[in-house]
């Protein structure tokens, strides 16, 4: 609870105001609160789907546009094999966001971060950015 709501309850509890009027400034506080948030910027879109990562002696580096999501291309489509099949190894399977709206699985991703590490010294991290 914030200081200002505290201090209204605190107020109302003392008496030193009726319940309507503390009604009418928890209103007022929660408007100004609103105001707040509209104005602060909203943080960036990822633009890339990020895989990186070393297995079986090689290392990859793939950077995919976001964009080519929103066109209806599956995810695991672009990952190299043996990439996806790593990580479903290790219980990371990408085809769980197949039935997702576009728009909604960009901003899925834009949260996602995964960094396996394999018992042979395989490694993988797919992050946005």
């Amino acid at each position: 609870m914030n200081k200002d709501r505290r201090k209204i309850l605190g107020m109302l509890a003392e008496g030193r105001i009726d319940a309507d009027a503390a009604e009418r400034l928890l209103d007022r506080l929660g408007d100004a609160q609103a105001v707040a948030e509209r104005s602060q910027p909203a943080p960036p879109s990822p633009r890339y789907l990020r895989v990186r990562g070393r297995a079986d002696g090689a290392q990859f580096d793939a950077r995919i546009p976001l964009a080519l999501v929103r066109t209806g291309i599956k995810l695991e489509a672009m990952l190299p094999n043996d990439t996806a099949e790593e990580l479903k190894e290790h219980g990371i399977d990408l085809g769980q966001f197949a039935g997702m709206a576009a728009d909604e699985l960009v901003e899925a991703l834009g949260e996602l971060e995964v960094s396996v590490d394999g018992d042979k010294g395989e490694q993988i991290r797919v992050y946005c950015e």
